[in-house]
């Protein structure tokens, strides 16, 4: 790699040379290297190009070092410097080819992946919202702002709007917020009002937040998204105009219910969001 000199953010290894640096493998027979349209264009004036039928281009700057143009938008580790597939993308392309071989480097890409998510979970906690947590919680809401559709919101907002919005919420719903290990804001999770209407007094939305950094591994479609596929909230019994309400939160729905303190709702949400967190959250 020193003598090929390339620009570390323009590839990443993948393959049996990323099991290497990730510490799974000791050796490998060959390195694969994902890399973009910009560095290829710069490759074909130095190597054997060969085109693929998918139309991306295969260089081969170095005996048993094979490039290929398909390096798409991602994270990319840096191990000593070097540019490196994730362990997730690892094991997408070993899922993919599937040979024998691969599936022996599955089994141990599962299991690496498996223990790091176990004790990365058994690291996070869950408080309720704090004013050190207003900052971070607003760059992380803001994220999702400036980068999906799914806030419905379409200009990012400030950490005194946020605040202000946490401060209303929480004078009737628990507001939890999830660090790491560090203490790091790494998550957020709140009932809210569904209706200001009379009929949906029992009735609040349960909003669930990640840090996009801690998403891979199955955040939304192995973890949120069967949580918000069940019914959110679920109004049971009747509470009189101005009640103060009880929150009674399980992992597969938030209920809220008439007549209660917000104390206990807080520490119901607080165990069940941090059944729902640990399930949810696989870290790097």
């Amino acid at each position: 790699l020193a003598e090929l000199a390339l620009d570390t953010n323009e590839y990443r290894i993948n393959a049996g040379g990323a099991m290497v640096l990730h510490g799974l493998r000791e050796e490998t027979h060959d390195l694969d290297i994902w890399c973009t349209k910009k560095l290829g264009d710069t490759l074909a004036q130095r190597c054997e190009v060969q085109v693929l039928p998918d139309g991306t281009r295969r260089f081969v700057p170095a005996p048993d070092v094979e490039i290929y143009e398909n390096m798409l938008p991602g994270e990319t580790v840096f191990l000593n410097g070097i540019p490196v597939a994730p362990l997730e993308d690892v094991l997408a392309l070993k899922r993919q080819l599937n040979r024998e071989k691969d599936r022996r480097d599955i089994a141990v890409l599962e299991a690496a992946i498996a223990a790091r998510i176990a004790a990365r979970r058994a690291a996070v906690t869950l408080a309720p919202i704090a004013p050190e947590d207003i900052a971070a919680c607003t760059e992380l809401y803001n994220y999702y702002i400036e980068n999906t559709c799914i806030t419905l919101e379409e200009e990012p907002v400030t950490p005194e709007e946020f605040g202000a919005r946490a401060a209303r919420i929480t004078r009737d719903y628990p507001y939890i917020v999830a660090r790491d290990g560090a203490g790091k804001p790494i998550g957020f999770a709140y009932l809210d009002a569904f209706n200001p209407r009379s009929a949906y007094r029992c009735t609040a939305d349960l909003s669930i937040y990640v840090d996009h950094a801690c998403r891979h591994g199955g955040v939304g479609q192995g973890g949120i998204r069967p949580v918000l596929l069940q019914p959110q909230v679920q109004a049971l019994g009747g509470a009189g105009h101005g009640a103060e309400r009880k929150h009674a939160v399980a992992p597969a729905q938030a209920q809220v219910l008439g007549d209660g303190a917000q104390l206990v709702g807080g520490i119901q949400l607080a165990v069940a969001m941090q059944e729902i967190f640990q399930a949810v959250m696989p870290f790097h």
